[in-house]
């Protein structure tokens, strides 16, 4: 979590508008293609800096896929994103008082979409950069053992340790995140993916 120094290695987050973290559990329809599966963007409706503070993907095998495959998964950043991708997803975006780490918290103005459709979200304006910022995949098997109880495998983790000195993901106005699975699924996939995100909404961000 973004954060500013007390003295000594305490830190305490950043003072703004507020601080906010969804979790999801998606199931991926049929036949899904490389596209994207969430977003997160700065719409700038309120001035404000969005800092991302924690991107968690993790991926449960419950059933046979159509075939073995390595489900490969990336986060890569998005600028110039004036149109959000609005076609094939819907908003779940926090509601008015919802999704705060406290109560008194301003509302989130950051705008965040899933996909609901086999193609992924589409339709945005936007200059996608060439490489990931995260990347991982899990090789799912083409047969699921009788026994149970297998843990989630982590894809990634973006959880910036910046009380360390690393600087995290600030964007600015029409800036965002994409979180894309990079090859089709199968027609039958197999999975379950979990998802968490967590930022803040700040005026001004420290550094350059």
């Amino acid at each position: 979590m973004a954060g500013e120094s007390l003295g000594g290695s305490i830190s305490v987050p950043l003072r703004g508008k507020g601080h906010y973290r969804i979790a999801r559990r998606f199931v991926p329809a049929g036949t899904t293609l490389a596209g994207i599966l969430w977003t997160l963007r700065n719409p700038n409706n309120s001035g404000m800096l969005v800092v991302v503070e924690r991107a968690n993907l993790r991926l449960v095998q419950l059933a046979a896929p159509t075939a073995a495959i390595e489900d490969q998964f990336n986060l890569t950043f998005a600028r110039s994103y004036t149109v959000a991708d609005t076609t094939g997803s819907v908003s779940i975006a926090p509601a008015a008082g919802q999704q705060k780490l406290r109560t008194n918290m301003g509302d989130a103005t950051a705008e965040v979409r899933e996909s609901n459709v086999a193609a992924g979200a589409s339709g945005g304006t936007k200059t996608i950069d060439t490489d990931f910022m995260l990347v991982g995949g899990v090789f799912v098997s083409a047969a699921v053992a009788a026994t149970g109880g297998f843990p989630a495998a982590e894809i990634f983790d973006y959880n910036p340790p910046v009380g360390n000195g690393e600087y995290p993901i600030v964007l600015d106005a029409n800036e965002g995140i994409l979180i894309r699975n990079a090859n089709a699924l199968g027609a039958a996939s197999g999975i379950i993916l979990y998802f968490e995100l967590e930022w803040s909404e700040i005026a001004a961000y420290p550094g350059v």
